[in-house]
């Protein structure tokens, strides 16, 4: 009787140190992929950070309707801008974004120098409506955008 109680507690000790060593293992495998995603984390930042740095924050978007004004000026068109007030907060993984229209008025090819200046611009826009139009009466253009800026908080 007493060898079948010692086997026992023996049996019992054997199975403890064996779940013992597997949460150890356990342990040692999360404590390994944690200083992984920790390096990885370390690496990825800087790629991040550029990411970050190519949507404004919601308040440097002041300087957009200056931005816009500039490139109409270096592109020898007339510019009307007005942000539409339709503004979506950022959430989670997504950008929050703004909408804007935008005229500009000038020479076909000012107005095409214009379009792809604001396409190589320093905002993130995605244009939802362009229409063209050349003024009666002169050799102008008239280009109506819709569009929307993006930003980050």
């Amino acid at each position: 009787m007493i060898l079948s109680f010692l086997g026992k507690e023996i049996k019992d000790k054997a199975q403890q140190i064996q779940d013992q060593r597997t949460e150890i293992g356990s342990r040692i495998n999360s404590i390994s992929k944690l200083a992984d995603l920790s390096a990885t984390a370390k690496e990825v930042q800087p790629a991040l950070d550029e990411l970050n740095s190519l949507l404004p924050k919601r308040d440097e978007l002041v300087i957009f309707p200056r931005y816009i004004n500039t490139l109409a000026t270096e592109s020898g068109v007339d510019e009307h801008f007005s942000f539409n007030g339709g503004e979506v907060s950022p959430a989670g993984a997504e950008a929050g974004y703004s909408a804007f229209t935008l005229s500009i008025t000038g020479p076909y090819a000012n107005v095409m120098a214009f379009l792809e200046e604001l396409e190589k611009g320093n905002f993130v826009i995605r244009v939802e409506g362009l229409d063209v139009t050349i003024q009666t009466g002169s050799a102008s253009f008239k280009a109506d955008i819709q569009g929307l800026i993006f930003f980050r908080d």
